[in-house]
């Protein structure tokens, strides 16, 4: 049975984790958009040439849709014709052809190949228990749940929100055996934690705090919320570093130069290796995170654990469950910049009082890389 990666989405999470399956094991083939393919190669290097790569050409995409184009490639490779499984490092993307296929019961992909992936979407788990969006999001992913992808062999669904998880086992019993939890790694390179990472006055220019912001911003990341919130600043003097792609911020340089002179600005919008952004995380006193949605996960809370940097992060969502348990930053109320100012001046001023080592620790072990491709092989793999 062969096993290929599903490459659509080119942004950090799908790209990120497409290199730590296909760095693993070389029998790994992918499907990926010729997007997809450049981002993944401008980032880790060319693919070797053995490794297996079916290619969705963007005219077939536009011609046949999608799933049209992907049902061609992988007929005419001939993938299919002893089993396959594509796996999606964001399955939740494809919510509504899920969706449409199970209501039809009309299969996305050949007979023989199965569609499994995580699911990373959990807003819905944090609104009110009548909501209608919340609802609604049980009644798609039940019924994709119990048409298990409707595929021959059923798809597996992994979950990095572990309350969504045991929310999915409880809620579809019958599917629990193809519903799994899946740790959620760092997004770069692995290495050993150690705790002079720890944030500590030491390491800090003096007088002055260093607060990051990493990631591709836009509105939903709250990126122009808190620059806008940083107005009236009182604290001590900050150093906002937002590395990234924010070009989907139209007005942050407008903001920017309406921040008091006690915060210096770095803004670097482009894409940062690896390296540039340990050397960020490692100055950082603390990382921010305010998000304006809920949240199933976040790869730059990961990050932020795994340098030994507290966050700050609203007051709901698996992040703020994350952070009380562990101890490792500060939350704010959702909508008050007044909250959001205390807490990050709180974190400023004694960033160590904010971090947990011996938690932060036990978690970063539970979702190494180590830990994320074990539970890919000994659940998707036979």
């Amino acid at each position: 049975m062969k096993f290929f990666v599903l490459g659509h989405r080119a942004a950090g999470h799908h790209i990120s984790h497409a290199r730590l399956l296909l760095e693993d094991d070389k029998t790994y083939g992918i499907v990926a958009t010729r997007e997809f393919l450049a981002a993944l190669e401008k980032e880790y290097g060319p693919l070797p040439p053995e490794r297996s790569v079916l290619v969705l050409e963007d005219e077939a995409v536009a011609r046949a849709g999608f799933f049209g184009a992907l049902r061609d490639v992988l007929a005419e490779s001939g993938a299919c014709a002893n089993g396959c499984e594509l796996f999606s490092t964001g399955l939740d993307d494809f919510w509504r052809p899920l969706l449409r296929s199970a209501l039809l019961k009309r299969p996305l992909l050949p007979h023989g190949c199965a569609f499994s992936g995580i699911w990373i979407a959990a807003n819905f788990h944090y609104l009110p228990r009548l909501h209608p969006r919340k609802l609604l999001s049980r009644f798609v992913l039940g019924r994709i749940l119990r048409a298990g992808g409707n595929s021959a062999p059923k798809s597996r669904i992994f979950f990095f929100n572990e309350e969504v998880y045991d929310w999915a086992r409880r809620a579809f019993p019958d599917r629990a055996e193809s519903l799994f939890w899946c740790p959620d790694p760092p997004t770069h390179e692995d290495r050993e934690f150690h705790p002079s990472r720890m944030p500590t006055e030491a390491r800090m220019l003096p007088g002055e705090a260093m607060l990051l912001m990493a990631g591709r911003h836009g509105l939903r990341k709250g990126t122009v919320w808190a620059t806008r919130a940083f107005r009236d600043w009182r604290g001590v003097p900050m150093h906002l570093v937002i590395a990234g792609d924010s070009t989907r911020c139209p007005t942050l340089e407008e903001d920017i130069r309406k921040l008091p002179p006690s915060i210096r600005v770095t803004r670097l919008n482009r894409w940062l290796a690896d390296e540039e952004l340990d050397a960020l995380y490692d100055a950082a006193t603390a990382v921010l995170l305010p998000y304006r949605h809920f949240g199933g996960s976040s790869g730059i809370f990961v990050n932020a654990l795994d340098h030994g940097k507290p966050v700050v992060a609203p007051d709901y969502g698996l992040i703020a469950c994350r952070v009380r348990a562990l101890g490792c930053g500060s939350l704010y109320s959702h909508d008050s910049v007044e909250s959001f100012r205390d807490a990050v001046a709180g974190v400023a001023e004694n960033p160590s009082k904010y971090f947990d080592l011996s938690k932060a620790s036990r978690f970063l072990a539970n979702n190494s890389k180590q830990a994320y491709l074990k539970a890919i092989h000994e659940r998707i793999l036979p």
